[in-house]
């Protein structure tokens, strides 16, 4: 979602895009997202 809804909405941001565009490599964004997503399930998602 936008930035400025989750700042709206009370959500937490983990990744901004302008963070990760320098993702390109499909192995590269398999790790990002496992390394996001591990730290969601940390924070309780």
């Amino acid at each position: 979602m936008p930035e400025e809804q989750a700042d709206r909405q009370g959500g937490l941001v983990l990744a901004r895009r302008r963070e990760v565009r320098h993702v390109t490599d499909d192995h590269d964004l398999d790790s990002l997202a496992a390394r996001l997503d591990t730290l969601a399930r940390d924070l309780g998602a």
